[in-house]
């Protein structure tokens, strides 16, 4: 069993043991781990989160990507998320599960902040229910871990994406015959290390081998906080949804992540 951070505590960082997924999914663990990446020394690690650029979460083109918190007596933790609705949130399946209380989390203590920026968001709103992969059983006092399926719909309280906007997943079919598949990416989220700003590294390159199985590869610096951030492609002058972060792995002793793509999952606009 590796031990890793699936999501951040504000001020703290929460080690939380992980199940293995089956197969490939195996190889990765949730979402970095909580010193800036696992595999990586601290040093570095820490540098190249740190080396990704602020964004103005304030700005149009950002304000929809947010903070997803949730917090109990025991524990308080987030996760990175995007509207592409109205009033729903796209983010990770394993940003909804409890491993120090082993469940799933009840929706009305979970609450999305877009554009959040060291204390300020946009808008705020509260989770009244969520939706995850079918493989997931929302009963069961254990989470099994696997980037091909780790993606979670949150329905909010009220339609925030009026004021904060929203950002589509790519167009179905789009990275099929229409167009080539993008061989570059960029990420946003919300680090531990920098929970609060939003920050994002660009030319992430995206390795599509496990395309097939629901999944993608890219080379971008991560750790907890990103897990359910958006990797974005443009896409008529604008930027899309390709896939959601899920975890991590290491190779060679460099650090790569596991993306949930969205191909074919959900409507486009």
């Amino acid at each position: 069993m590796v031990r890793v951070a699936a999501m951040l505590i504000l001020g703290a960082t929460a080690i939380l043991p992980v199940e293995a997924g089956p197969a490939k999914a195996g190889d990765f663990s949730i979402a970095a781990n909580p010193i800036c990446g696992k595999g990586q020394s601290v040093s570095k690690g820490c540098d190249a989160i740190r080396g990704r650029a602020i964004v103005d979460a304030f700005d149009p083109r950002w304000s929809a990507i947010g903070r997803l918190n949730y917090s109990n007596s025991r524990i308080r933790m987030h996760c990175t998320g995007t509207l592409i609705a109205r009033d729903i949130v796209l983010t990770a399946a394993h940003c909804l599960f409890d491993k120090v209380s082993r469940r799933w989390l009840n929706a009305g203590q979970v609450h999305f902040l877009a554009g959040y920026q060291r204390g300020e968001a946009v808008a705020k709103a509260t989770a009244v229910s969520y939706e995850v992969d079918k493989m997931h059983d929302t009963g069961s006092k254990t989470y099994v871990h696997d980037p091909r399926h780790d993606w979670a719909l949150v329905r909010l309280d009220r339609p925030i994406g009026d004021m904060a906007g929203t950002i589509a997943p790519f167009p179905p079919g789009s990275t099929g015959a229409g167009l080539a598949p993008p061989s570059t990416a960029v990420i946003v989220g919300y680090p531990g290390v920098r929970p609060h700003v939003q920050s994002m590294a660009e030319n992430c390159r995206i390795d599509w081998k496990y395309r097939t199985s629901g999944m993608i590869e890219h080379d971008c610096p991560v750790m907890g906080g990103d897990s359910g951030g958006p990797v974005l492609a443009e896409y008529n002058g604008g930027y899309r949804i390709i896939a959601i972060n899920s975890s991590a792995t290491t190779s060679d002793g460099r650090l790569t992540t596991a993306a949930t793509l969205l191909e074919g999952r959900f409507p486009a606009e």
